[in-house]
């Protein structure tokens, strides 16, 4: 956080490039739910329901807003729009950007840009570096499906480690399965990956989330009402309990 106040760089109009942007639909989420766990919290309680009323909700949501409004390392002004945070970076508009390594394809292939780092996040506590991860894209065949065995067929092929290995390789994506992860081919071919395969052990499930499109945005909304100053943290952390629970109900 020294670093990116220090490389924040301001204009008459606002921030001209962004110290360290997080802000993205995804990121606020993860990060939030991240620097819960990393203070040994919890944020699911009985019956499916979410518990942010935690003083390590409280104190990762301080946290998370701050950035703006304190650190003003970062603000709203791009959230939403139609390029990726990870474009804006690769454009030189901010310093550090938090994103997945997928993203890394982009800057590489599309920017050119070779002259950046993908570097691990510290850990907002003294304890290790815990996330939420959710599960990645699967491929199923139907079993009343007139070409099943063409459709498991493919599968079985795509699935191959030889083929998985190219697959991430290519496309700067953490493999699923771990004779890929741990074959050393994949690492000399993508050495970026390294900051992603050191941590995978410290993820943890995300959770029983009904609609996970409908959670996500819950908490973006409120984030941004906290960070503008229209809600306050307890406020903002009730109201995104509240909601999140209603839908996890009806859902059941």
């Amino acid at each position: 956080m020294a670093d990116a106040k220090k490389l924040t760089v301001r204009s008459d109009h606002g921030i001209k490039i962004k110290g360290f942007d997080f802000v993205s639909g995804d990121n606020i989420t993860f990060t939030f739910l991240s620097l819960i766990l990393q203070q040994n919290g919890k944020y699911w309680g009985e019956n499916d329901h979410v518990n942010f009323q935690t003083p390590e909700a409280k104190k990762a949501m301080t946290a998370l807003t701050s950035l703006i409004t304190d650190d003003k390392v970062a603000d709203l002004t791009t959230f939403g729009g139609e390029l990726d945070t990870s474009d804006y970076f690769f454009q030189g508009n901010s310093a550090m950007t938090y994103r997945g390594p997928w993203t890394i394809a982009a800057g590489l292939n599309t920017y050119k840009v070779k002259d950046f780092e993908y570097v691990p996040v510290p850990s907002f506590t003294t304890n290790p570096p815990s996330f939420a991860a959710e599960s990645g894209w699967g491929l199923v065949a139907a079993e009343k499906s007139k070409q099943q065995k063409a459709a498991v067929d493919f599968i079985t092929y795509i699935s191959s480690n030889e083929n998985l290995l190219a697959w991430n390789v290519s496309t700067f994506t953490v493999p699923a399965k771990k004779p890929v992860a741990e074959n050393p081919e994949f690492l000399k071919a993508n050495p970026y990956m390294k900051t992603s395969l050191d941590i995978l052990q410290l993820g943890q499930w995300i959770g029983p989330i009904a609609d996970r499109d409908f959670f996500f945005k819950t908490i973006n909304d409120h984030f941004q009402l906290m960070a503008c100053g229209q809600e306050t943290v307890e406020a903002g952390l009730q109201n995104i309990e509240k909601t999140i629970n209603e839908s996890q109900d009806q859902h059941k």
